[in-house]
């Protein structure tokens, strides 16, 4: 599936979960991650690849300037992935 569509998939559910997100389309720096939001107050970064893609050496550089500065930056595949990360933001946040 084309990265595009996965996009529209994870967007449409992150607005069903109400979940404020938005799709970054131009920006001026390059390697930001393709989705960002919001979930129970942490900064959440999404850079998503088809199921064989590979993130560049800047996406991974940005990925891991954003965790260091505490958010959350993953790379998602489905909107499965995606669930998964805020199920983990959700537990870590409320200790279930």
């Amino acid at each position: 599936m084309l990265e595009s569509k996965i996009q529209s998939k994870i967007l449409k559910t992150l607005k069903e979960l109400d979940i404020y997100a938005y799709k970054n389309i131009t920006t001026n720096r390059k390697g930001i991650p393709d989705i960002i939001c919001c979930v129970d107050g942490r900064f959440v970064a999404l850079e998503v690849k088809q199921a064989k893609g590979k993130t560049t050496d800047l996406q991974d550089y940005n990925i891991k300037m954003i965790r260091d500065s505490g958010g959350v930056a993953e790379v998602v595949r489905s909107v499965e992935d995606t669930l998964e990360v805020i199920k983990k933001i959700q537990k870590d946040k409320y200790g279930n």
